[in-house]
């Protein structure tokens, strides 16, 4: 927990974290909830503010397009942009997996070399475009 008067800076964090230890979201609490033997009660945190970007660049159509409706089935969200990062928009280790189930599916390749479309894209196409 953070002392008082202690702002937390996510560009900071990202600057001297290595990527998947960047906090996706900060929640601030006056303490943490504990259960009856005094250990952290997790069912009783409570949940980050929904953080879904309403904007940023547009797909590309094509395997941008594509890889996006496969990152936005997983994430369980209506809208993907081309630059959204597939951790930063909530994915996590597990779903990780998943997604390279589905592109080894699709692609017939795994695909966990960069972690948003636009960036995924370019490098998907030199291996495995046009999809079978």
């Amino acid at each position: 927990m953070a002392q008082p008067g202690v702002a937390w800076d996510l560009a900071v964090l990202a600057d001297r974290l290595p990527p998947h230890m960047v906090p996706v979201a900060l929640v601030e609490m006056d303490e943490l909830p504990l259960s009856a033997n005094g250990q952290l009660d997790r069912k009783a945190l409570p949940q980050p503010q929904n953080s879904d970007r309403k904007i940023g660049r547009e797909l590309q159509a094509g395997l941008e397009a594509d890889i996006a409706v496969v990152f936005a089935r997983l994430l369980q969200r209506e809208q993907v942009f081309a630059d959204d990062d597939f951790f930063v928009s909530g994915g996590h280790s597990l779903l990780a997996m998943r997604w390279a189930c589905c592109c080894s599916e699709r692609w017939g390749r795994l695909c966990c070399q960069r972690s948003a479309p636009a960036a995924l894209a370019p490098w998907l196409a030199v291996f495995c475009w046009p999809s079978p």
